[in-house]
Order: structure tokens, then C-alpha cells, then sequence
């Protein structure tokens, strides 16, 4: 694990005007999101996922996404997932394009390409957030299951470029 600087990070309740309108209308939403970063918008944010173990082509399909997406002016939302995720945000952040991410812990102890990659996320005024205190290290699995409802709560649309079929 990384200490990321937490000097920064502002917190958004859920009774305050300025919590995202969609993320409001989950089952469940987050009573506070920490954030670094400025606050989410509430348009134009659009969620890109996919399967860690992918294939070649699909990794190329979330890099062009990225791209279109970034040159657009939408912002990706983002769980910084291996794979297609990190596929699509490296090439929205190349463009210059503006990324918010969602991670299962605290703020302050992201795993070291986590940390990268927000860091870089920083770099073009994006935002990275989470709903637990910043001394919570540890992601359990359930973590990540209210990590993908944030994100596709954020978000006016989901693109799922590969995902693994389970019978």
C-alpha cells in the first residue's frame, strides 16, 4: 500500500445540495463521499467497465473508447480496475480528458498503480472518492459490489466493453 496525501480531501453528505443528483435515486446511497479532487459533476459522466482477463481486441476497443469519449468532453467513470478500465482512462487521460475514480478503501492507502493512475487523474482535474474513512485499508469483496454501484450511479451510461460469462 501507498500513503496518498490526504491533505486535500473534502467530504459531500448526501443532505447537501451539491451530492450528484443521480447517485441520489440508488437503492442505497453513500451517506458521505470523500473526495480529492473537485466534486463530481452531475452531467456527462459516462462509466466504462470490462473484464480484467480480456482479450486483445477488446483492450484496443476500450483504448479507442477512451479516446472518443475523452475528445467528446465526457467524463469517465471509472473503478481503476485492470484491464479494460485502466485501458480506457490511460487513453481518456492522454486526451486530456477528465476521469473520476471510485475506489473500494480509504483515500489514504490506495494500492501503488492505484496511486499512479490517481495521481494522474489529478494531473487533468479529475476527482478520486470513496464512501469509507481514509484509515480503512482493506477492500472486501462486498467493497467492491457498493464501488460499481457508485460508479454506475454517477453515471448517465454504462459501457461494458468485455465481461466474463458465468452459467
Amino acid at each position: 500500500m501507498e500513503i496518498f496525501d490526504e491533505a486535500e480531501v473534502q467530504e459531500i453528505r448526501l443532505d447537501y445540495r451539491n451530492y450528484p443528483k443521480l447517485l441520489r435515486q440508488i437503492e442505497e446511497p453513500p451517506k458521505v463521499l470523500r473526495h480529492r479532487g473537485p466534486p463530481p459533476p452531475n452531467r456527462n459522466i459516462i462509466a466504462i467497465s470490462g473484464s480484467r482477463k480480456t482479450t486483445r481486441t477488446a483492450l484496443e476497443t476500450a483504448y479507442r473508447i477512451g479516446k472518443l469519449l475523452a475528445q467528446d468532453g465526457y467524463t469517465i467513470g471509472t473503478g481503476f480496475a485492470p484491464g479494460c478500465d485502466t485501458f480506457a482512462t490511460e487513453r481518456a487521460l492522454s486526451e486530456e480528458g477528465t476521469v473520476i475514480g471510485i475506489v473500494p478503501r480509504g483515500l489514504k492507502y490506495l494500492r501503488r498503480a492505484t496511486k499512479q493512475l490517481a495521481e494522474k487523474v489529478f494531473a487533468t482535474g479529475g476527482t478520486v472518492i470513496s464512501e469509507y474513512p481514509d484509515d480503512h485499508t482493506t477492500a472486501p469483496s462486498e467493497h467492491y459490489l457498493r464501488r460499481n454501484a457508485i460508479i454506475t450511479g454517477l453515471s448517465e451510461k454504462t459501457i461494458i466493453i468485455a465481461a466474463a460469462v458465468y452459467w
